[in-house]
């Protein structure tokens, strides 16, 4: 596996042939590198950036690691399906987690007033893992609401068990369309209830997905967040775990990594097949396939646009961007009793309406989430983390957007400057405790993702899911051109996967892809 390939290199791969190139190297990328190597297709994946993994990847500051865009997951559970995927593909006994449970792991605190205030003046929520378990809370929070929290935990019980039932060779279940595909989340919790702090409650998934309750469909909603209702599981060393246990299996295969690498433009296209394409290093690659795991936007710009019809290229470019985040990289120093740290998320929210903190019309209406970690530091030292991510939108960084990291005018850094203390002022009224420990070590503003990670625009979910969307995904308009990825199916680590297994049955057949998971299965 040759990951250090760069323009000192040119040459290596030049007319070099493979059976599918891959454009990308996020979860999905390399779900899909994977995939196709084991069932003995020689594979060409290629990253952007000086390093494969994407937002899976981990960074130090001060030698502590912090998460770069994963921090917890669902349906890693026995029969659950990231758990499938992952044994399918060789890598769970990789993945080592542990379930983020128990009092106070996981809680919604309202800022503003409401009935029954504790005394800090803030009202909180704690949500306990299982489904039925989180039904009981509610309705001992909500005694007059009951008919509404079993309508919607009804539905969300129903969609989780089709999922954990579902088996890999019938991944398109699914994505099968029903009646919850054609009203949105919004329309349906103004119909169960008038109360604003419960719809509040039972959308806090939004911000895992990054749409608006009056943009996405009741049923994609349910499918993104149904298994974290369930249970949700942080991962020993974040993403890297599943980076580094990709890598490993790449090693044992036919697979070559370049960083530093991309698709310039496609040549020689014929009948709409895209014969070869030239990289950036000016190297001709040919392949059978060439698998997108990137934004739609940026495969617009690769794909020949005399091969393109005008209604494709004008439904991409009304794609919108999802929400990203603001965020802020903290450790607690010289922790001591007096602090009751416990690993967990707790989620601040500076209004009742998540139509209005995942939007961008009031910028002092934010959504912020303070991830709570222990981790090992390069020394062998337990540290005591916060990542703490602030709704954020691309409105929010438009006067910057033509700017560079190590490039960007003053006024830029006073934003970052202003935001990180505004941060931390709301973070301290709920945890008054952390005064005396908290030190910031670093900050990221949507601009920083957009760059470091090569990305479109930065934000968490690549595009908004919206209801009665078409998404960019599968065959496009090319005999051997796929696009996968989090703004395909479902975003997040597990919509991204499942793309990719999609897409990997398309390429593989039907019948080589149903014997291809009968034999892992069964190892």
């Amino acid at each position: 596996m040759r990951e250090d390939f760069r323009r000192a290199n040119l040459g290596i791969f030049s007319m070099k042939k493979y059976d599918d190139i891959i454009v990308g190297s996020g979860i999905s990328g390399l779900t899909a590198a994977l995939m196709l190597a084991q069932n003995g297709r020689k594979v060409l994946l290629i990253e952007k950036s000086s390093a494969i993994g994407g937002s899976m990847s981990r960074f130090y500051k001060k030698n502590i690691p912090f998460d770069v865009g994963f921090h917890f997951t669902g349906a890693l559970s026995k029969n659950e399906i990231l758990n499938s995927m992952l044994s399918v593909l060789g890598i769970k006994d990789s993945i080592k987690s542990f379930l983020i449970d128990g009092y106070k792991a996981n809680s919604i605190v309202f800022e503003k007033s409401m009935s029954n205030k504790n005394k800090s003046g803030h009202v909180k929520f704690d949500i306990p893992s299982g489904i039925q378990n989180f039904r009981v809370e509610l309705k001992k929070r909500f005694q007059d609401e009951t008919n509404a929290i079993d309508s919607y935990m009804d539905f969300i019980q129903k969609v989780y068990d089709e999922t954990v039932t579902i088996d890999l060779k019938n991944i398109n279940r699914l994505t099968t369309r029903i009646e919850e595909d054609y009203i949105t989340l919004y329309e349906v919790l103004n119909k169960l209830t008038d109360n604003k702090y419960l719809k509040c409650i039972l959308a806090s998934y939004c911000l895992c997905h990054g749409t608006q309750p009056s943009e996405i469909s009741y049923a994609n909603h349910a499918r993104i967040c149904a298994a974290f209702y369930e249970s949700i599981a942080r991962v020993v060393n974040g993403g890297s775990a599943f980076v580094d246990a990709f890598k490993d299996q790449f090693l044992h295969l036919n697979i070559d990594v370049c960083v530093n690498t991309y698709i310039d433009k496609f040549t020689n296209v014929n009948k709409k097949q895209a014969n070869e394409c030239v990289l950036n290093t000016g190297e001709t690659v040919f392949a059978d396939n060439y698998i997108f795991a990137i934004h739609p936007r940026e495969i617009l710009k690769v794909l020949p646009h005399e091969n393109l019809r005008r209604n494709f290229v004008d439904s991409i470019n009304d794609f919108e961007p999802s929400i990203g985040f603001f965020s802020l990289y903290c450790v607690l120093d010289d922790i001591n009793s007096d602090i009751d740290f416990v690993p967990g998320i707790t989620t601040l929210y500076a209004d009742n309406n998540l139509n209005v903190m995942c939007g961008n019309s009031d910028p002092s209406s934010k959504a912020l989430t303070i991830l709570r970690n222990v981790e090992i530091d390069k020394n062998s030292k337990k540290s005591f983390t916060l990542n703490i991510l602030e709704t954020s939108c691309v409105e929010d960084v438009t006067a910057w957007t033509e700017s560079r990291h190590g490039d960007r005018p003053s006024d830029y850094y006073l934003y970052k400057k202003d935001r990180e203390k505004k941060i931390i002022e709301r973070v301290f009224k709920t945890y008054p405790e952390y005064k005396k420990s908290l030190k910031v070590l670093g900050s990221a503003s949507i601009l920083t993702y957009k760059d470091y990670l090569n990305s479109y625009d930065g934000t968490a979910y690549g595009i908004k899911q919206k209801i009665g969307q078409f998404n960019l995904f599968g065959r496009l308009p090319f005999r051997n051109i796929y696009a996968i990825g989090q703004s395909s199916i479902l975003p997040g680590v597990i919509g991204a996967m499942i793309s990719s297994f999609m897409v990997g049955r398309v390429l593989l057949g039907n019948e080589a892809y149903n014997r291809y998971i009968d034999r892992r299965t069964d190892n």
